[in-house]
């Protein structure tokens, strides 16, 4: 993908955070995360290397939003695990979920 949401960081003279809410393929799961990488990060998920979403493998992008700073990424990233962000990522993305994985 050549899109600027997808630039490396060779590619950009400023780093993007990006929170994801990835699906899982194989269940009715959800999991919530941030990167400065979300190509790599997506791969270590599918890969089985993060021990939180390693036994509902394989997973594809559902959402996510890019900001500038990791402070608001991380902000993000709590407030949409916590029951009313989730409640709110639901309706603005219209997911269909019953379920977010919970690793912190």
């Amino acid at each position: 993908m050549d899109t600027p949401f997808f630039r490396t960081r060779e590619q950009s003279q400023e780093t993007m955070y990006y929170v994801y809410i990835l699906k899982s393929t194989t269940e009715d799961w959800y999991y919530v995360g941030y990167s400065a990488d979300l190509r790599q990060r997506i791969k270590e998920h599918n890969a089985g290397k993060v021990g939180s979403t390693k036994s509902r493998r394989p997973y594809t992008i559902a959402s996510f939003i890019a900001v500038q700073e990791r402070e608001t990424a991380v902000d993000l990233e709590r407030y949409l695990k916590s029951g009313s962000g989730f409640a709110w990522m639901k309706k603005q993305t219209n997911l269909r979920c019953r379920h977010l994985i919970q690793d912190a």
